[in-house]
């Protein structure tokens, strides 16, 4: 099965477990996202 990493970018939880609800998934969604250099330093090394 080849899926494509951009709807695994933005849908991770609807690979990984149960679907959840409309009024706990849409504010994550809605919600702008902010970039955080420090945390991608300190995570890229724990995904490696």
């Amino acid at each position: 099965m080849h899926l494509n990493w951009k709807i695994v970018a933005v849908f991770p939880q609807l690979l990984a477990g149960p679907i959840e609800r409309a009024t706990t998934f849409l504010p994550q969604v809605l919600c702008p996202a902010h970039f955080d250099p420090e945390g991608v330093s300190e995570g890229w090394p724990l995904m490696l």
